[in-house]
């Protein structure tokens, strides 16, 4: 099995750009369907609430770059499909 990159390697800054596309296309959603929600249970607005969660969001995806764990080897939201599949054997 080939991969296209190895453990120590770093991405062309034009993938790195369309993985974090990516991650911006599958995390907004989440996000305001999520802050949405949880502001409507609290009884407040939602905006303060939904800055607060993207602040927090981009932190934490921040620190997983410069931290992370380096595990998966498939890079950006197509890793949850490989986590997640229940077919796999």
């Amino acid at each position: 099995m080939e991969f296209t990159y190895g453990i120590d390697d770093r991405p062309r800054p034009t993938s790195l750009l369309i993985f974090g596309l990516q991650w911006l296309a599958v995390s907004v959603p989440a996000i305001l369907i999520i802050g949405k929600v949880v502001a409507g249970l609290y009884g407040g607005p939602a905006i303060p609430y939904l800055q607060k969660l993207f602040f927090l969001t981009a932190l934490v995806l921040l620190m997983q770059i410069y931290l992370g764990h380096r595990l998966p080897l498939v890079l950006g939201p197509a890793t949850v499909l490989l986590i997640g599949d229940p077919c796999k054997p």
